[in-house]
């Protein structure tokens, strides 16, 4: 019955998280009232972010990580005991603190996906996350995933990710294994 309710908890993290990145990545920006309006608002950031070229130091600023959004991805970090008080409260939905945990990790994961130098700096943040025993399983898992997206992108974090996959509980990575066979079919 655990392992059910776990393996729920983190296929609702990973189905929130794709979500968001999902919105992000169409989007690029706030929804508006007005579906002409949207549409608009969109065709014009497309045209603008084409016609107008961006110097390089730019672009990696744009994609760079701050000191503060690691604080505050670390301050997120749930924890089990919060996990498991949120989940008897009400068991019908996902844990607040895993859905806070999700929208802190989604932005960081774009610019590490855009910039090789984030994408550095964030596996190190991931690690920690995935090896980090008072985190739960499926946030742990949510970390190893986005470790492995992110050296599918940058070959360089290969074998940091291997040492990571292999230094995980077998739980960990059997989320893992399972969230990649619920988004195959």
């Amino acid at each position: 019955m655990k392992r059910q309710n776990l393996f729920i908890i983190g296929a609702i993290i990973f189905i929130t998280l794709g979500a968001y990145l999902l919105r992000q990545s169409l989007i690029g920006e706030k929804l508006t009232d007005a579906p002409g309006k949207q549409y608009q608002q969109q065709s014009i950031q497309t045209i603008t972010q084409k016609s107008i070229p961006r110097p390089a130091a730019i672009e990696r600023s744009i994609a760079a990580i701050t000191t503060e959004e690691l604080e505050s991805f670390r301050s997120s970090l749930p924890d089990k005991a919060s996990v498991k008080s949120e989940v008897g409260e009400n068991p019908h939905s996902t844990p607040r603190s895993l859905i806070k945990f999700a929208e802190k990790m989604g932005p960081l994961v774009e610019k590490s996906l855009q910039d090789s130098a984030a994408a550095t700096l964030f596996i190190e943040e991931l690690n920690d996350c995935a090896l980090n025993e008072s985190v739960p399983q499926s946030a742990r898992a949510l970390c190893l995933s986005n470790a492995e997206k992110l050296s599918g992108m940058n070959p360089q974090l290969k074998e940091k990710v291997e040492k990571m996959r292999e230094q995980v509980p077998q739980e960990v990575r059997n989320f893992v294994e399972n969230k990649k066979r619920i988004m195959k079919n």
